[in-house]
């Protein structure tokens, strides 16, 4: 306002300057008329110029017009009344705005309920998975005892905006999922009306694996749901009229993993003691399970690494002969054992790596690390055990001489193929002494097998076997649901809206 009053006044101090000096207006003209003729390079007074001044003026008095009808315009008060109202507020991302309002209604029962519609991998080494799902809350308001019967089923959806909301958010996804959410009016058998949010999740949920049993482990794969109010406003609850399902037929990495039917339901809560004034956020978590197949790592780990360690044993069929002069320079039977043994060791330790690239780069040993290391450290018993014969193989100083004779000369005596070891020194272990070894080493390795695949399946196995347990208690409480006609069958719990974003 300030700056269109000085333009006013501006304009009439040059109105009346223009009135008290006649010639102001025909100085001006000049002046216009010398700086349009310069830039043509023409003559003041030739028609170009009189066209471009004319022109000039002609858009100097549309622009005084267009300013004046603009500050004339008002709207009518009619219009006013008549427009329509400015479109609501998006809602907010609970999940990244947390709401520290007092809300003015307090213990509003919400009951959730989650379906896992269709997963799809799981993907161990970045901790996460894919899986549309299906979340589903209720809860009642006061307003909805005010509607009409005939109007439940036509209220739109700026109805249920204007309404109190739990402001629920999904705490554990990752990056940007796809959502479709809509209300509706559930009435519950007795004839309570429910505010009735649903919502179709399409997203990639992060999981914190716990990997010490790998791969006889059995995962869990959670869905949580907080709401942004205070706890004392907000009670998440379970929905007891319909449970929460895993749709089995639907899941994709099969091959790799089992899973169980039952979905189990955890609460928790957050205390903000850094807001002021400080407040407590309830969540809830929905859990199902994945167990393990096993016949991928039997046959491509356990399988290839026992064959490992066995071909260990065959580097003493190798001749421990001392060293024959062909081919040359003389070589050790001894040698050629440690060269079979550090083969064998290399390929373990390329086993390592291939498998953990299937694996996140945990700070702690999984169970079948401990094998691989045991392959590894048992190629390396052998290795030293060959290593530290070969050392007593040249125990005198004249075969220890004779060793380093220079090209062409004719070969010792006493390294002549056919003569054994006691002809060049005392052997300190005989033929029977390294049979006993080899026997030894094969006990050990025998019982360590067996206690490792035992222990795996009775100590580790226990929890796939409680899983198991669990569906059936799952399944259970499913049948006792229809039975006392809470839901009319059981394929009721899996029918859910279109699954379309």
């Amino acid at each position: 306002m300030e700056s269109i009053e000085e333009e006013n006044i501006e304009e009439e101090t040059e109105e009346e300057m223009e009135s008290l000096d006649p010639t102001n207006g025909v100085v001006a003209e000049a002046a216009e008329r010398d700086a349009i003729s310069h830039i043509l390079t023409a003559d003041p007074g030739s028609p170009e110029v009189d066209d471009i001044y004319n022109l000039i003026n002609n858009l100097k008095d549309t622009l005084k017009d267009a300013r004046a009808v603009n500050e004339e315009i008002e709207e009518p008060g009619l219009l006013k009344v008549l427009a329509p109202e400015p479109a609501a507020a998006p809602p907010k991302d609970f999940q990244l705005c947390l709401s520290t309002e007092k809300g003015p209604r307090e213990k509003v029962e919400v009951r959730v309920r989650v379906g896992f519609l269709k997963m799809g991998e799981i993907q161990t080494a970045k901790e996460k998975y894919t899986c549309d799902v299906y979340l589903s809350a209720k809860w009642q308001d006061p307003a909805l005892d005010e509607v009409p019967l005939k109007d439940l089923v036509n209220l739109e959806q700026e109805f249920f905006s204007k309404l109190w909301n739990p402001q629920l958010f999904l705490e554990n996804t990752w990056g940007a999922p796809k959502i479709r959410m809509w209300y509706e009016v559930w009435t519950s058998q007795q004839g309570v009306r429910y505010i009735h949010e649903q919502r179709l999740i399409h997203s990639v949920w992060s999981e914190t694996l716990e990997l010490w049993d790998f791969p006889f482990d059995t995962q869990d794969l959670s869905v949580t749901v907080g709401s942004g109010r205070r706890s004392r406003e907000v009670i998440l609850t379970e929905d007891k009229s319909l449970p929460s399902v895993i749709v089995r037929d639907h899941f994709i990495d099969v091959q790799e993993w089992y899973l169980h039917d039952h979905v189990e339901v955890s609460f928790n809560t957050i205390d903000h003691w850094y807001i002021d004034p400080p407040f407590t956020q309830p969540f809830m978590t929905f859990t199902t399970r994945v167990s393990r197949r096993l016949g991928h790592y039997y046959w491509h780990a356990y399988f290839c690494l026992l064959l490992i360690i066995f071909m260990t044993f065959t580097s003493f069929a190798v001749r421990n002969n001392p060293p024959d002069y062909r081919p040359y320079p003389p070589e050790s039977g001894y040698e050629r054992r440690l060269r079979l043994s550090y083969l064998l060791m290399l390929t373990s330790v390329s086993y390592k790596f291939y498998i953990g690239e299937n694996l996140p780069r945990v700070s702690y040993f999984t169970r079948l690390d401990y094998y691989i290391f045991f392959s590894i450290f048992f190629n390396g018993i052998i290795s030293i055990w060959h290593g530290a014969i070969y050392w007593f193989e040249f125990c005198e100083e004249s075969i220890i001489n004779q060793h380093f004779f220079h090209r062409g000369a004719r070969p010792p005596e006493g390294l002549a193929p056919g003569r054994g070891n006691a002809s060049n020194c005392p052997y300190p272990i005989s033929l029977l002494q390294e049979r006993y070894i080899i026997a030894g080493c094969f006990g050990i390795l025998f019982v360590y097998n067996m206690y490792y695949f035992l222990a795996a399946h009775i100590n580790v196995r226990c929890r796939y076997r409680q899983m198991l347990r669990e569906d059936k208690l799952y399944q259970l409480n499913i049948t006792a649901l229809v039975r006392k006609g809470v839901i009319r069958s059981r394929m009721e719990i899996f029918k859910f809206p279109d699954n379309k974003l």
